[in-house]
Formats: structure tokens, sequence, C-alpha cells
């Protein structure tokens, strides 16, 4: 059930945003610090205007931000239990699976306790297979839940980002896994600037 996390994360968050902000209207935008990403646009009016755009690297942004990195450490530590609880249940199993079956061996047992250690043995076999589902489901789960409230996070900050500042048309995601975008120029990240902002609305709970 060991999973990375972090990268699935980043899959899902860089796919669910992509143009996550759309504006026809824009300012200043501290051309000295990012680059001029302007290219002639007609926009919705049907005015001529510069079209400004930028991106966030996912996978850094979720290896900065504070937040992400201490939900994906507690539900890893969730997962990890979840695993190490299942595997000491099955070496228990395997142990009283191999201890029936060297009493068989041996002659040891009648055909009746037989019968019935074997019905216990499938009993708990047939749960196990249903505990590891459970324990996969659960641990799925907790991935879809932590993706969704990163991105709910995420999107948020970066809708009033760019209503207070004005000057993107389109702001893109990037990450290494997505392929999403193939080439970037970096003039136009604005990962730490996020990343940044992010980290100074979270309160631990």
């Amino acid at each position: 059930m060991k999973k990375n996390v972090l990268s699935i994360i980043a899959l899902i968050v860089s796919v669910l945003t992509i143009g996550v902000c759309v504006f026809d209207t824009f300012g200043d935008c501290c051309n000295n610090k990012k680059g001029d990403a302007s290219s002639p646009f007609i926009a919705s009016d049907g005015q001529e205007h510069a079209l400004r755009i930028a991106y966030v690297n996912t996978d850094t942004l979720m290896s900065k931000y504070v937040y992400a990195v201490e939900l994906y450490e507690t539900n890893k530590k969730t997962a990890t239990d979840l695993e190490n609880d299942f595997n000491k249940r099955m070496s228990q199993f395997e142990k009283d699976a191999a201890y029936f079956q060297e009493q068989v061996k041996n002659g040891t047992l009648s055909e009746q306790s037989m019968q019935e250690i074997y019905q216990s043995l499938s009993a708990k076999q047939e749960e196990l297979a249903q505990l590891q589902q459970d324990y996969t489901n659960r641990v799925a789960e907790l991935e879809l839940d932590q993706s969704e409230k990163l991105y709910n996070k995420m999107n948020d900050y970066l809708n009033r980002y760019n209503e207070d500042n004005k000057y993107f048309d389109f702001i893109f995601s990037y990450a290494e896994m997505s392929m999403i975008l193939l080439d970037v120029n970096t003039a136009y990240d604005i990962t730490d600037i996020v990343a940044e902002g992010l980290n100074k609305e979270y309160v631990k709970p």
C-alpha cells in the first residue's frame, strides 16, 4: 500500500488547476522580476491587449507549502500504521496455517479437528482479504481528501491573488509528471510567491 502521495497530489492538482484564473483586465506586472509575458490577444469584448500568463510548479509548491507537507506526513503515518497492522495479522495467519499443516502432516489431529481448524483458517483468510481491501480504500480516500483540500486552498489563494493584482489572464500549472506543459520559461514562474502567500495564511490547528 506504499504510494508516493506527494507525486499523486501534484498530478491531480496540476490537472485540476489548468486555467484556474482567467481575467480580461490587468495592470502592471512586476516586469523587472518575472519578465514580459505579453503577446497580442483578442478578448471576448473584441479589444486587443497583451496576454499575460504565469505558471505554478505544483511539485515545488507541494514541497514548500507547510500545510501540504504536514498533511502528507500525517496521511503517510496513517497508511504506514494500517500496513503494519495488516502485516502483523497476516504474519500470525501464516504461522497458524504453517502449524496446522505440520499437525496434519504428523497425524496429530482428528478428522473433525482438521475440518474445524481448516474452516477457521479459511474464514480468517477471507477476513484478511477484506481487511486489505478496506485499508487500501481508506488510503485512497485519504489521498483524494488530501488532494481536494490542497486544491481548494491553492485555488482560493490564486483567485484572490490574481484579483488583487489583476495582471494574469491565465495561470497554468506545471508538474514534471503531468506533461501538461512540455516546456516553460522560468521567468513566468510564480511558485515561490504562491508558496510564501499560502504559508503566511496557514495557521496550524
